[in-house]
């Protein structure tokens, strides 16, 4: 929820859903909702683009494997 700067996460998603979905929401309130920031004027494709890289890049960094479900989502 943006507007009140809150991340929810489903707790019925395993525990490596739960860590990749919450670095694919923090790559949208770090890149999207920044007062002033030009990405928040993307489109929603874009944003969607630049949150699930960022969730895939930290995800790599900690030896998460998330391809499988980045070359999913990118696709849909």
């Amino acid at each position: 929820m943006p507007s009140k700067k809150e991340i929810y996460l489903n707790p019925s998603n395993t525990g490596n859903e739960m860590t990749t979905t919450l670095m694919h929401e923090l790559g949208h309130a770090q890149l999207h909702s920044l007062s002033g920031s030009k990405t928040k004027d993307l489109s929603r494709p874009l944003q969607e683009l630049q949150a699930q890289m960022t969730s895939y890049l930290v995800a790599q960094n900690y030896g998460i494997d998330n391809r499988e479900y980045t070359v999913d989502y990118i696709a849909g």
